[in-house]
């Protein structure tokens, strides 16, 4: 019987459908190169020109509105050359991480349906938020700009005069153009990564449910094929139901076909095939560590800025007295929802890996230690067990709620200095005779 469950790298195909633009075609394919010249250029243009203004005219308000662009804008140009000399690696770290979820999805065993399915809902989710996220900035920055004062959506300074047609609706359309391409790279590519998190963790999941079987052995294990029970419980899934039952599977789910059809079962044969399978699950976090990293430390950067500036912006508000917080609140949410979001998926997978260690000391290996080569799998165990599952940013810090807290709680410091500095400064500006007057004042009484 064919799984009910749909394809879980739909999503991850349709970002490669966004990102990656090639046909057997010759002629087209040069267009195509063309169309990613013509990306770059745009994307460096705009950064080249808010950099510019930013120095030009430059105040603390400006560039608190401009770095909100420079940031993110230069992430994703940072994301395209990354993309464009790593594309083979991206597709064969998804083929390995996919490869056991894809076997997964033809289970006999309910429970392990089921967590794949909950997953899926959960990834319709984080793409619909993306969505939201792309529309409501690329809204706010259409439709604040007031064209009757030929006013652009991105601040910049050019080598031409903005202010006088045509000149304003060609530099509109190249900003707006931007705006777009940025939008369409940020739901691609993050998409993709997000989606390589969230199922190496649900292959920790089921990995620690499996390790628990491992000494059942009255029961059979499971084989790769839907049973009907399996299939019905999938087409009447309820999200809302399944979200108060606790994660369970029935049987030893077997991770290949080779291990369905097992002669003289045992414990010593469930829990090496667990310790051989854990194995690749580090391997695929490590790998995926050591190509997307940097790119993360970028990310994560930006998203710290974003935030704090968004922040900084709406005090602003208050300071200039500004009418419109449109712009600053959706950067401080960009920049907020963002590295939470991160911070989140890493820290699932730190959690599965405290319940993989959990369940590997509660599945009853004390009752195996006379046997000789139990005891040479149970070294390689220990070994496998001090290698930490995290996702690193730039190899200088795990992404986890410690982490997130941390940045939050130094961001929020250094931004009540800056705030108090604002104030100062306002104040500094709108009374200085009277300050000067306070000033000799106090000289005169210490004379």
């Amino acid at each position: 019987m064919s799984s009910p469950i749909q394809d879980p790298k739909c999503f991850v195909k349709r970002a490669f459908t966004l990102l990656r633009y090639e046909s057997d075609n010759v002629f087209l394919n040069i267009g195509i190169n063309i169309f990613k010249i013509i990306n770059f250029i745009v994307q460096s243009g705009v950064i080249a020109t808010i950099i510019y203004d930013t120095i030009s005219n430059f105040t603390l308000m400006i560039l608190s509105e401009n770095i909100c662009y420079i940031f993110p804008m230069s992430v994703i140009l940072t994301k395209m050359i990354f993309s464009l000399f790593n594309e083979n690696k991206i597709r064969k770290i998804v083929d390995e991480i996919y490869k056991p979820i894809m076997i997964f999805r033809h289970s006999s065993d309910v429970g392990v349906l089921t967590i794949i399915r909950i997953a899926m809902s959960y990834q319709f989710f984080d793409s619909v938020i993306y969505i939201v996220v792309c529309i409501s900035v690329s809204a706010t920055t259409f439709l604040l700009a007031e064209t009757e004062q030929f006013e652009l959506p991105i601040r910049g300074v050019f080598p031409v005069n903005a202010t006088v047609s045509p000149n304003y609706e060609v530099i509109f359309a190249i900003e707006i153009y931007a705006i777009i391409i940025n939008c369409w790279w940020v739901y691609s590519f993050d998409v993709v990564l997000l989606s390589l998190v969230r199922w190496m963790t649900i292959d920790l999941e089921i990995l620690q449910l499996n390790y628990r079987q491992c000494p059942l052995l009255n029961n059979p294990r499971g084989t790769l094929m839907v049973s009907r029970e399996g299939f019905d419980a999938i087409e009447k899934y309820s999200f809302i139901n399944e979200l108060k039952n606790d994660d369970e599977i029935y049987n030893f789910v077997p991770f290949n076909e080779d291990q369905v059809h097992v002669k003289e079962d045992s414990f010593l044969k469930r829990f090496t095939s667990c310790l051989i399978h854990q194995r690749q699950v580090i391997k695929n976090v490590n790998d995926v560590n050591n190509l997307f990293s940097v790119v993360l430390a970028i990310q994560t950067i930006s998203n710290c800025t974003l935030t704090c500036m968004g922040l900084f912006g709406l005090v602003g508000q208050s300071i200039k007295k500004h009418t419109n917080p449109a712009n600053d609140i959706v950067m401080l949410q960009i920049g907020f929802l963002n590295l939470l979001y991160w911070s989140v998926f890493g820290h699932m997978l730190i959690v599965q890996h405290d319940y993989l260690m959990n369940s590997i000391y509660e599945c009853g290996w004390e009752n195996h230690t006379d046997d000789k080569d139990f005891a040479q799998v149970m070294i390689i165990t220990i070994i496998q067990g001090m290698t930490p599952i995290v996702i690193t940013a730039g190899h200088f810090f795990d992404l986890s709620m410690k982490t997130y807290l941390a940045v939050a709680k130094g961001a929020g410091a250094k931004l009540a200095r800056v705030i108090e500095w604002a104030f100062l400064n306002k104040n500094l500006q709108t009374k200085p005779s009277k300050r000067r007057i306070d000033i000799m004042r106090q000289k005169r009484i210490n004379y």
